[in-house]
């Protein structure tokens, strides 16, 4: 797969041929570990779909867009509407966080039993502790970090500078080039 860097020392633009066999290597080293143990109860979780992850970037890109947006009318002092506003855009930021976590349970196991209905689940959710919303958060960042590729060495042919490139698996990275 080609990829385009900057380098970061001389500004060049440079292409680079990243071997997806050494990505696959890593990836099939990884484990998904799809279980939190919060005390008597175990939530399974599973990944994120692609369309799902799409999603939640697409609407979390246009609320800090919105909160750019404001905190540059802050400045112009209309601070009553921005205040206002702020509040609604980390309500929305927090009730995607929530829907984030119902899509990512899968079940839940209880000493009586697995529970699959998603009702109850979202509920059981929506009354939670704050301990509970950290652990999940804890493992999601920890499996996606996971399964987040290793930055590629390259070097840069005209200046010869040593950097890092970052490589994130979507659709532009294999079919189309920036």
């Amino acid at each position: 797969m080609d990829v385009s860097h900057r380098c970061p020392n001389c500004q060049s633009i440079n292409d680079y041929e990243i071997d997806l066999s050494k990505v696959l290597e890593y990836l099939s080293c990884q484990k998904y570990d799809n279980k939190i143990d919060c005390g008597q109860l175990k939530i399974i979780i599973r990944p994120l779909r692609y369309e799902e992850i799409t999603h939640f970037n697409i609407e979390n890109f246009k609320l800090q867009k919105m909160l750019s947006q404001l905190s540059r009318l802050e400045t112009q002092g209309d601070d009553n509407g921005t205040i206002k506003a702020q509040t609604e855009i980390y309500e929305k930021i927090a009730n995607m966080q929530l829907s984030l976590f119902e899509v990512s349970i899968e079940h839940i196991e209880t000493p009586e039993g697995a529970v699959h209905d998603k009702e109850f689940i979202n509920e059981w959710i929506k009354n939670s502790d704050k301990e509970f919303f950290k652990n999940i958060k804890l493992k999601l960042e920890k499996n996606k970090q996971q399964w987040d590729l290793p930055n590629q060495d390259v070097i840069c042919p005209e200046c010869k500078h040593h950097s890092k490139i970052v490589i994130t698996m979507d659709q532009s990275s294999f079919f189309g080039k920036n």
